[in-house]
């Protein structure tokens, strides 16, 4: 018959300290892609977000894809 395809190992959730993704993105191990939307938020919107968190509110999830392919992402750290 042919080959199998290869073996995927499903996503598993997982929780990280805001303060260890952001260190991440700083780092540069975390990037936004170019194919990623632009950014839309207005500071206040980021304000309140970063409120939801200290509070624990729950915000929902990030998708992060990890990957050693070489990809085309945004660098420029525009504020």
């Amino acid at each position: 018959m042919g080959t199998s395809p290869a073996q995927v190992r499903a996503p598993e959730p997982t929780i990280a300290p805001i303060t260890s993704l952001a260190s991440r993105v700083l780092n540069g191990d975390i990037v936004l892609p170019k194919f990623q939307r632009a950014f839309v938020w207005t500071p206040q919107q980021v304000l309140y977000l970063l409120d939801s968190v200290r509070r624990n509110y729950p915000i929902g999830s990030l998708l992060m894809w990890r990957t050693t392919a070489k990809l085309a992402s945004c660098t420029d750290r525009a504020r």
